[in-house]
């Protein structure tokens, strides 16, 4: 009998830490979405693609608009992932062999104390083996190198949503 309440207890427990983990995922995101420091107030106004349907084998380019609401011109770094799903299938911080070129494939660009300016393009040649379906664009904003996070957005769990679909 001691066994089954510890069992429990220990599922319990499994259960309170995951919902915990959950709660401050969900409030990273949120604060990852919107935050902005003193040092530097870049964010991210827009992200646009093309268009919003397209076949494997098909260029997708991307630009990122951004704007910088600080007291002084930055720097900032700006990366770009596509999502099927949960699935990460292109980082330009990474780069894959199989894209453009090795390596780390992240734009940066000065923008100067209040105003807009559009870092792009990026560009994704969409490989044959594509699945059908629906991707998402999610972009990070950062200081120039590699700075902590000041805004992401375009994912399902961080609007608004910036999708496209695959189509055969």
């Amino acid at each position: 009998m001691k066994l089954k309440i510890t069992l429990e207890n220990t599922w319990r427990n499994i259960f309170q830490l995951t919902f915990l983990l959950v709660i401050s995922c969900f409030f990273t995101c949120v604060m990852g979405c919107s935050k902005k420091t003193t040092e530097s107030a870049g964010r991210i106004l827009s992200i646009d693609l093309p268009k919003r349907s397209f076949q494997p084998g098909e260029i997708l380019t991307v630009h990122v608009k951004v704007r910088n609401d600080g007291p002084q011109k930055d720097r900032f770094v700006v990366a770009l992932n596509i999502l099927y799903g949960d699935e990460t299938v292109y980082d330009s911080h990474h780069g894959k062999k199989s894209y453009k070129h090795e390596g780390d494939e992240c734009l940066n660009a000065w923008v100067d104390t209040g105003t807009e300016q559009t870092i792009g393009t990026f560009v994704y040649k969409i490989p044959a083996s594509t699945k059908p379906g629906t991707y998402h664009v999610l972009v990070g904003l950062r200081r120039y190198p590699w700075e902590p996070l000041l805004m992401f957005r375009g994912a399902r769990w961080c609007p608004p949503e910036t999708t496209f679909e695959i189509r055969k």
